[in-house]
């Protein structure tokens, strides 16, 4: 029951990410996050936005991102360019000032060198030649990000974010031999029931 709501109240984040025109996307991307940061657990956002949030790391492991502007991408976490920076460049991770960055933020920095803690290490210093290196092919447009997920669509859906939240799970075959048995339905019902409780 628990997964079932929890797919059913990640479509706010579908709609918060995409910047659906609704009035409290508007609302929320205005109040909370006009300054450019990201959501992050702080203690200032309402408690229904809390709640909301709590749901962020399943999101983020259904969904994924065809950059435009990049301000909806954390630069460091998210998946962007068929990679996870944190993940690719981890010692380099080590050395950022501000790990929850977004993506435009590090695109628009005249000095990418300023995002870290100096001196680099030798296998840092090389790490940011290649960060340098992906931003200077990056083009990034005026464009919202657009969120897309894991079953082929940028359309979200609640039962398909269910499949994917619950995983495949084998039935044990005991089942299958109740529910073919030749008992009148309110024993087949019975025996299942008992069997869950006990088995």
């Amino acid at each position: 029951m628990q997964t079932q709501n929890d797919a059913l109240l990640l479509k706010n984040l579908d709609k918060f990410f995409n910047r659906k025109d609704l009035p409290w996307v508007n609302l929320v991307w205005e109040k909370y996050y006009s300054n450019g940061r990201l959501p992050g657990g702080t203690k200032k956002d309402s408690f229904w936005w809390r709640d909301i949030l709590k749901l962020l790391t399943k999101f983020k492991g259904i969904a994924y991102v065809s950059v435009q502007d990049g301000s909806s991408v954390l630069f460091w976490e998210d998946q962007w360019n068929n990679l996870v920076s944190r993940l690719e460049f981890p010692e380099l991770h080590s050395f950022a000032k501000n790990k929850a960055i977004t993506l435009q933020k590090v695109y628009h920095q005249n000095e990418i060198s300023n995002l870290f803690h100096l001196p680099l290490s030798v296998e840092a210093y090389a790490q940011l030649h290649q960060i340098v290196h992906m931003i200077q092919i990056l083009n990034l447009v005026e464009d919202n990000d657009s969120w897309s997920y894991i079953w082929g669509s940028s359309l979200f859906s609640s039962s398909k974010a269910y499949k994917a939240l619950v995983g495949k799970t084998e039935a044990h075959q005991a089942f299958n031999w109740l529910w073919k048995s030749f008992c009148q339905p309110k024993h087949k019902v019975f025996f299942v029931g008992c069997y869950s409780k006990t088995g």
